[in-house]
């Protein structure tokens, strides 16, 4: 499993963040751009509006009135949208004014406070200064508000092929319990770096130096991290800066995973269920009520979490029963190999081989957490390959993957409750992506 993330690794070593593509004596009559619509529950998937090769294209069709925007929020199952419009909001006043739309390249849902945004001419503040051009944003989906992401003073562009090799998104990881913080595969070594709001922008700064690590966040930002060829543990402590140390015996044990904000891990031969804490000098292993019959963490961990349910790449499916507290595997990990998870609202996403050959084609797996339904539907066109690395969440009822984009390539929708598998050739990526948000009680 390593040696196909560090094939991908490799692959990907130049799509790191690069100044913005702009221009900041270049002030004109551009309006800035600072703020676009919120997310709605139910109006989740993020879409080009004229964009009409997928699996629901019918409903896309249904929704053309929208003429007043380029970009949309869908729901698939009503069959409708919202326009998405963007704003220039005067930061002393708080006086806003409808803002020329700029032209989103890319959508990256981080997790349900924030998404990452590509935008080429677009205008943006950044240090105080007006400039044009490319760049990432950073969207509050709650409040509609953009912050310009920046590195060593400057905005920037972060280029992204596999989101998964840039971002540590909880679509496809379940090891950031910060979400007031962005968390980000960076530089030319992609290691782990943060990124905080400071003054109305995403400042990026290093964690680690290097890729070759599982780490966990805590949501007071305090990172742990295991380094692959290591069997220690190491706690940096995000409030004081101090590290701290801890033997750990990841053949005996699980690697560590979070759960509802606390820090554990499980005994393979046991199933005794242990919690991990620091007291500002030392780390320490405490026992704990939770058994887990079977608990089998990813080896790298990329498994996704969704409520109580949790689906490792291997797409196994299993339960955190909070009033028992017992862990459980409630599907069982496919025979022909998972390759990937990812995760939308309320759905489990896992991509399964259908053979032995990477270049067969996929089967994908959805697991409901709603109802607890599993779903298999072999997809008719497309390769395993794909979709293991280039993986879209469309919506809790469609998922895309897409060739390498050089030139002309492929994307394939797949509807899982139709079993409907389209593809769509084009030259540039689509812009479509299911955005989370915080569900109240």
């Amino acid at each position: 499993m390593r040696y196909s993330v560090i094939a991908s690794w490799v692959t990907l070593a130049l799509l790191t963040g690069c100044g913005g593509d702009g221009d900041p004596f270049v002030v004109g009559s551009s309006k800035v751009v600072n703020r676009m619509s919120p997310v709605e529950s139910g109006f989740q998937t993020f879409k080009s509006r004229d964009h009409s090769v997928s699996a629901l294209s019918q409903g896309d069709r249904q929704t053309r009135e929208i003429r007043s925007s380029k970009y949309v929020y869908e729901n698939p199952e009503l069959g409708a949208s919202n326009a998405i419009t963007f704003e220039s909001v005067d930061v002393e006043t708080g006086e806003s004014e409808t803002a020329p739309s700029p032209t989103v390249v890319s959508v990256v849902d981080l997790n349900t406070q924030y998404a990452a945004i590509n935008m080429k001419n677009v205008t943006i503040t950044a240090n105080g200064q007006k400039q044009r051009g490319s760049y990432t944003l950073i969207q509050n989906k709650q409040s509609g508000d953009l912050y310009p992401l920046i590195e060593d003073g400057n905005a920037i562009y972060k280029t992204v092929v596999a989101e998964h090799e840039a971002w540590m998104t909880s679509a496809r990881f379940s090891n950031v319990a910060d979400e007031s913080r962005i968390y980000m595969r960076h530089g030319d070594g992609k290691s782990l770096h943060v990124a905080e709001l400071v003054n109305g922008q995403f400042e990026i700064s290093p964690i680690f130096n290097d890729y070759f690590r599982n780490n966990w966040v805590l949501p007071s930002g305090d990172v742990i991290t295991l380094p692959w060829d290591a069997s220690e543990l190491t706690w940096k402590e995000k409030a004081t800066g101090k590290t701290f140390t801890h033997a750990f015996d990841n053949s005996a044990n699980t690697l560590p995973f979070i759960y509802e904000d606390v820090l554990y891990y499980a005994n393979l031969t046991s199933g005794a269920v242990y919690q991990l804490t620091t007291n500002g000098e030392n780390i320490g292993v405490g026992t704990t009520e939770w058994s887990a019959n079977g608990y089998q963490t990813d080896a790298n961990a990329m498994s996704v979490r969704r409520g109580d349910y949790e689906m490792t790449s291997d797409c196994s499916v299993y339960k955190f029963d909070s009033e028992n507290k017992r862990i459980s595997r409630v599907h069982h990990a496919d025979l022909q190999g998972g390759v990937a998870s990812a995760a939308g609202q309320n759905s489990l996403y896992c991509v399964r081989k259908t053979g032995t050959d990477d270049n067969g084609l996929p089967s994908i797996a959805r697991f409901d957490i709603t109802t607890q339904r599993v779903d298999n539907i072999e997809a008719t066109s497309g390769s395993v390959l794909n979709a293991g690395e280039r993986f879209v969440v469309v919506s809790d009822e469609e998922v895309m993957f897409y060739q390498y984009p050089n030139g002309s390539f492929s994307e394939y929708y797949v509807n899982v409750e139709t079993g409907l598998t389209s593809e769509k050739v084009t030259s540039a990526m689509s812009v479509i992506k299911m955005q989370t948000v915080q569900l109240t009680n």
